[in-house]
């Protein structure tokens, strides 16, 4: 039976050669941006979940509407009395700050210094807040 299906499928292909190339493209084009999807939405499902409390962990972000020349968009940049305010909160266990410096001269004590031009400065919970779980050697 499987024989003489194939048998018909290469004997409709040899007729509608054009027909047939159409299909198989379409199909294979289909089947291509599923996958592509699939891979995406695993990957944001996926998304930090490394973290072992990372169902407790929350990023503020500000959604800027203001800006009608790049249009609107959402940064993580808050005023530093901010973090006060959520420290004092009753529901929160914890809270860190992560901030980037740009263009930073780092000097060693001597004659050696480096230019770094992304510098990131953390308060001290942040390491006890994204403590990955599960990996061998962090305890």
């Amino acid at each position: 039976m499987l024989r003489n299906w194939l048998i018909i499928s290469f004997r409709r292909f040899r007729r509608g050669t054009a027909t047939a190339l159409i299909n198989i493209f379409g199909l294979t084009l289909g089947l291509f941006v599923f996958l592509l999807i699939s891979i995406y939405v695993h990957h944001e499902f996926s998304y930090d979940n490394f973290h072992k409390n990372g169902d407790r962990v929350y990023r503020l972000a500000k959604e800027n509407t203001q800006n009608l020349y790049l249009g609107s968009g959402q940064y993580a940049v808050h005023p530093a009395p901010l973090y006060d305010v959520i420290k004092e909160m009753s529901d929160v266990e914890s809270v860190s700050r992560l901030s980037k410096w740009g263009y930073v001269v780092i000097e060693t004590g001597g004659e050696a210094s480096f230019y770094e031009d992304q510098y990131y400065a953390a308060d001290s919970g942040l390491v006890d807040m994204l403590r990955p779980g599960g990996y061998a050697g962090i305890h």
